[in-house]
């Protein structure tokens, strides 16, 4: 499996990072929300634009502080944030700052494109992870690395309020069984074995 901060080459030399597949966990947030389990929605004042927004997220990223990355997210995804998957969110968050830490200065928006057809879900299972609001543009911010190796980075966005913000999938049930074995495993991995 390819590193979510730094992905291998495509044919072309450019690296390609797709942030869906670095948010595999989280949950159904409506549904959560309603249970009183879910983050609440907050009023959020986003970037006035997808040029607004790719600017306030490359700063973000080089910031070293997941907070702003995460004050970039779709509401609908931060609704999917509860006890059972904050610390996969904390991973996500904190996984695009390193990424920010790999990243030089310069970046340009290369396209901003409404999203028509299927969305990509990455490496997640279609019937397990699901968008919690349709996303609206498929934006594409390429950058370079400090080695200049090119990095090409897709974010889904869709408006909240007034401004534009990255959607994240949640899961569905699958998903949060498929979120628990994951969590399993890793604290199987950390338990010392007796000889």
């Amino acid at each position: 499996m390819q590193d979510v901060a730094r992905p291998a080459p495509n044919a072309d030399g450019a690296r390609v990072r797709d942030r869906s597949s670095a948010s595999a966990f989280g949950a159904i947030g409506g549904l959560l929300l309603m249970a009183g389990v879910a983050e609440p929605l907050q009023a959020q004042s986003g970037p006035p634009s997808p040029r607004a927004f790719a600017t306030a997220y490359m700063a973000a990223i080089r910031s070293n502080d997941p907070t702003r990355v995460r004050a970039l997210t779709h509401p609908a995804t931060l609704a999917c944030i509860n006890p059972a998957t904050r610390s996969f969110f904390d991973r996500m968050f904190a996984s695009e700052v390193k990424l920010g830490a790999t990243l030089s200065p310069g970046f340009k928006v290369a396209s901003a494109k409404p999203v028509t057809g299927a969305r990509m879900l990455g490496l997640l299972p279609p019937d397990a992870f699901a968008y919690p609001v349709p996303p609206t543009l498929l934006l594409e911010i390429e950058a370079e690395d400090r080695s200049h190796n090119s990095a090409t980075l897709f974010h889904y966005l869709a408006r909240a309020g007034d401004g534009w913000f990255t959607l994240d999938p949640c899961p569905n049930s699958r998903g949060l069984q498929l979120l628990s074995r994951r969590k399993a495993a890793g604290e199987r991995r950390l338990v010392p074995t007796r000889q």
